[in-house]
């Protein structure tokens, strides 16, 4: 048995995590903002942390943990003016997390990233129009930016203190309760508006 520790264990894709590894037998410690959540698995010990950030004391919190899966961040919102809370939570607290973890003993960190990390369309990067682990990253915004300086952290603390790091470049995940653009996207699919889809590269 594991014991598998989960940050944003009650957003969308950290609750199917919890769902999924809690059924399998593993012990799974869920990390949410707050105390207003959704407490589906009652076998799932879930700890609040406040906004995930430099500020997060992880270290007691970490003890006995085999691997994290890092979920948690501030997500892609159209038009946000807040540019650098996406550094403060996706690069700062992310690389203070995996601080914490190397100094908990933990062993691995899973660390959710995004493609968006390699750019906004395939056209651009490679001859033969499709996305590769070695692209070199095309990281056209602040979010991605901010993914991309993760990642990059998350290989130097591995490199200085051994923590194993796995790093998985996300696409737009869907599913029941999905939020979001793709929320948006459907509910324009719903309305019966015809759109220019034809004109998308990526």
């Amino acid at each position: 048995m594991k014991n598998i520790c989960i940050t944003g264990a009650n957003g969308f894709i950290g609750r199917s995590l919890c769902k999924a590894l809690g059924s399998s037998g593993n012990y799974i410690r869920g990390f949410v903002r707050n105390r207003n959540l959704n407490k589906d698995y009652s076998e799932i010990e879930y700890i609040t942390v406040g906004d995930i950030g430099p500020m997060v004391n992880w270290k007691e919190h970490l003890k006995g943990c085999d691997c994290i899966i890092h979920c948690a961040g501030k997500t892609l919102k159209m038009n946000d003016k807040n540019l650098n809370l996406y550094h403060t939570v996706n690069t700062e607290g992310t690389k203070h997390l995996a601080m914490h973890a190397s100094e908990a003993g933990v062993k691995r960190i899973v660390f959710l990233s995004s493609i968006k990390v390699n750019g906004e369309s395939s056209d651009i990067i490679n001859e033969q129009k499709k996305l590769y682990y070695n692209d070199i990253p095309f990281s056209l915004d602040a979010y991605a930016a901010s993914k991309l300086e993760a990642e990059n952290a998350l290989w130097e603390i591995s490199s200085i203190k051994g923590l194993e790091v796995v790093v998985v470049r996300l696409p737009l995940v869907y599913g029941h309760g999905v939020k979001g653009n793709l929320e948006r996207l459907i509910k324009l699919v719903k309305s019966g508006i015809p759109l220019p889809l034809s004109l998308v590269k990526n």
